[in-house]
């Protein structure tokens, strides 16, 4: 798998939940208008279709979220390694004001 950075990840899993509706509902539509006579098994396919929505959005919100935590990760990562820096920048400062 490629190496992706969170922000796009996060934006990727905002844009598929934004459009999971729309993919879903035109899903259901072509479904439907190809089972005209019998509507015991259009219920099954729209309660299936239904299911499938609804699990569809958790995976998203899930991804969601594993992005979201993937960014603040990596936020947090880089103030610790700048804090880092700033400190070893200090230290060199003071050893040169000591020479």
């Amino acid at each position: 798998e490629r190496q992706v950075s969170p922000d796009k990840l996060y934006r990727a899993a905002l844009l598929k939940s934004r459009f999971a509706d729309t993919i879903l509902k035109a899903q259901e539509k072509t479904q439907s208008q190809g089972v005209k006579g019998d509507p015991e098994k259009m219920r099954r396919d729209k309660e299936k279709l239904e299911m499938e929505r609804r699990k569809e959005k958790a995976r998203l919100q899930a991804e969601a979220k594993a992005a979201e935590a993937a960014r603040k990760r990596a936020e947090e990562a880089a103030a610790v390694e700048a804090r880092r820096k700033r400190e070893l920048e200090r230290e060199a400062a003071r050893q040169a004001l000591l020479q």
